[in-house]
Parts: structure tokens; sequence; C-alpha cells
């Protein structure tokens, strides 16, 4: 009887380690259970140390998928998109999740893609707000096919319309050309927007042979004011619009962005 009260500390420390790890044991039971087959430890005070480092084991396998899942996440979500609903997926259990995720990477990348092609759209005649739900849509709601070939379906269709739109600026931009009213200048790099506002300045003022400078510098200047508010150099830019401003016009698009 002395005995055993001498080991009544040691066996109640082994008692309360097995029965955590029991309760360990059956989480794993529900969301593994081709994980744990071996129900002979379990519930067996005197192969206690052995079933705890099963349970470890698992333990150790669970927080390495939850690591590599959160990896995934993390890098989606550097990229803009909301991921709140993945973290909770991985935190519940992360085999299935990272299997999951894995599976939906391709989405993700086509919403990306789909991403950039709508920022690239000339949204200068109107169309900025649609463009900005639309990526608020791609990258804050779950994505599936049919919102990937619709959202698809609207890039290409707007981008042709804004090829289509420039084409007819380009013809009439080279028709005052031939007439004499403008000079030769890459537009290549204006938006719809400014290129619809160069054509219709210069044939307001193709009695004075040119495009309306006073005009383009005024606003120009007020942009590049705004810049140096905001903490840009643009000494080069005001020497530009001071001594061609026309060429600065042309790149003034490119430079916002």
């Amino acid at each position: 009887l002395l005995d055993w009260e001498a080991n009544l500390p040691e066996i109640e420390k082994a008692v309360s380690l097995h029965i955590r790890a029991l309760d360990r044991w059956n989480e794993f039971k529900t969301l593994w259970p081709d994980r744990c087959a071996d129900f002979e430890l379990a519930g067996s005070l005197e192969h206690t140390e052995e079933f705890l480092d099963l349970v470890d084991s698992l333990d150790h396998e669970w927080r390495e998928l939850e690591l590599r899942g959160m990896e995934i996440v993390s890098s989606w979500e550097d990229d803009g998109f909301a991921m709140d609903y993945w973290h909770q997926r991985i935190a519940e259990e992360p085999r299935s999740a990272l299997d999951w995720i894995n599976s939906e990477i391709p989405r993700y990348t086509k919403a990306d893609e789909l991403i950039q092609k709508l920022l690239l759209l000339d949204a200068s005649l109107g169309g900025e707000d649609e463009i900005i739900h639309r990526v608020a849509i791609l990258r804050e709601y779950e994505i599936d096919d049919s919102l990937l070939e619709e959202m698809d379906e609207w890039v290409n269709t707007n981008a042709i319309r804004s090829a289509r739109h420039r084409m007819m600026l380009e013809t009439s931009w080279m028709d005052l050309l031939r007439k004499g009213i403008v000079d030769d200048y890459t537009t290549a790099q204006l938006s719809l927007a400014e290129f619809e506002r160069l054509i219709a300045d210069s044939r307001i003022n193709r009695g004075r042979g040119g495009v309306p400078v006073d005009r383009l510098q005024g606003r120009m200047r007020k942009e590049l004011d705004a810049w140096q508010r905001q903490g840009f150099s643009i000494e080069v830019m005001q020497d530009m619009l001071e001594e061609d401003p026309m060429t600065l016009a042309l790149r003034i698009s490119s430079i916002r962005e």
C-alpha cells in the first residue's frame, strides 16, 4: 500500500496527460479517421508514452499543413484578395483546406489576370465605377467559373469597343494631318478622353493652325502642382512644360500611371 501511495502522484500525472491527449485523439478520429487506425493505445494507461508520441506526431503534421496553407493564403492576400474565409477553413481542418485551396489556384490566377486587364481598360470616357466594382467582386467574393467567364466576356467586349473608338479617333487625326490643321504627334499614350479633346480643340483652333497649347499647359501645370504637394519631384516635367509642352502632353498619361 505504501508503494502504491508513493506512486499516486506519478499515476495522476500520467492520467491527466492521457486524458488531454485522448481529447485531441477524438478530434483527429473525427477529422482524420484514416490516420487514427491504432485504437489499442488510446485509453491504455500503460502505453501513455507511446500514445502521447502518436498524438504529438498528428499535431505536428497538423501544424505543418496549417503553415503551408497560411503561406498560400498570405501570398494571395498580398495580391489584394480577401481570404478571411480561407483562414477559417485552414484553422478548422488544414489537410482538406490545403487540397481545396490548391484546386482553386487556377481560378485565382485567372482572376488576377482579369483584374490586370480591367485596370488597363481605358475608362477616361466613363465606366471607371464599373471597373472598380468588378475588381472588388473578383477580390472580395468567392470565385467560380461562371463569374470568371462573365468577367472575361465583359473585359473583351470593352477592350474591343475601346480599340474601335481609338481607330475612329486615329482616322479623324489623320484627316486633320492631311489637311495641315495639326502637326504630326504620337498619340498612342493619350487616353481616349485626351485624344477626343485634342481633336476637338484642334478643330476649334484650326484658324490659328495648331493645338491649344495654353489650355494644355494650364491643365498640366495644375496636375504637376498636385503631384508636388504629394511629395513627388517634378522639376524635369516643369522644364518640359515650358520648353516642349506638347511632348509632355503626349507622355502625361503614362507618367500619370
